[in-house]
């Protein structure tokens, strides 16, 4: 047999098989699509029945499975932050993941957890949010895309994770206090996360959301639904889980489901 021909038609083949592959996977892929497109419009249905008309788009706009994200405590980047802000300072390790800097500069704390505590011996220059969001800028905090909120003389800065989500409980409260800056919170000074795991389905987090709304007597469409992320602590190296949550807004009031077990937040802070 000719080999140049027997090349020829195998290779034929191996084309063809691969082809098949592609065409069956597409397949597979449009079919599961389209089998939670149904899925999600009967959870709405289901949903439209209880609380009346609502936009649909509120929930298909957040997407079909969030991800977990994973974060790791940076100490390198904290000693580069020191020195942006104290100068040349001293280090305390005090065991239990906490870390002093101090300088007459005044003095900086971190801790597992995403913790922050600073204190600077000055005065803020000039007013408002955008003195804190470049102060922190400037000496390595991510800042891009932070929320800022000012109320009572302080100013409450909320980050945003590089997906775009705002971490609802990652937050600095910047204020002076006896002439002093003083900045305390929790902030990610690493965001380039790991994934570490998925969340439930959107159809899925419909029917939870309906059940618990009902859990709740709660009878007012859904006016407003925005993903969020919330960090916890794992409880090992200092590193830290982002994980995404619904935030529904119906009849006035704030409802927030965890998208990955479809349980009602309760109480849940970053220990």
């Amino acid at each position: 047999m000719d080999w140049k021909k027997a090349k020829t038609i195998l290779l034929l083949v191996l084309l063809c098989t691969n082809l098949f592959m592609v065409c069956n996977l597409a397949w597979q892929v449009s079919r599961v699509k389209g089998q939670q497109r149904q899925a999600m419009n009967e959870a709405l249905s289901l949903l439209r029945q209880e609380v009346g008309d609502f936009d649909e788009d509120l929930f298909r706009d957040l997407g079909t499975q969030p991800a977990v994200y994973r974060f790791e405590r940076d100490r390198q980047k904290e000693e580069q932050i020191a020195q942006a802000l104290l100068g040349d300072s001293q280090r305390e390790d005090e065991g239990g993941g906490i870390t002093q800097f101090r300088s007459q500069a005044g003095q900086l704390e971190f801790r597992s957890g995403g913790v922050v505590e600073l204190t600077l011996e000055r005065q803020p220059e000039g007013e408002g949010a955008a003195f804190y969001r470049d102060l922190l800028a400037e000496a390595g905090f991510p800042m891009e895309g932070a929320q800022a909120d000012t109320a009572g003389g302080q100013v409450e800065l909320t980050q945003r994770l590089p997906n775009g989500h705002l971490a609802a409980n990652c937050v600095l409260v910047c204020q002076q206090e006896q002439g002093r800056i003083h900045i305390q919170g929790h902030w990610l000074l690493h965001t380039d996360g790991t994934k570490a795991g998925e969340g439930r389905r959107s159809y899925q987090l419909v029917m939870d959301l309906r059940a618990y709304l009902l859990q709740e007597g709660v009878s007012d469409p859904p006016e407003q639904a925005e993903l969020i992320y919330r960090l916890r602590n794992t409880g090992d190296t200092g590193s830290l889980l982002a994980e995404p949550f619904w935030s529904v807004t119906a009849g006035g009031k704030e409802y927030i489901l965890s998208a990955v077990t479809g349980q009602a937040l309760q109480n849940v802070e970053i220990a």
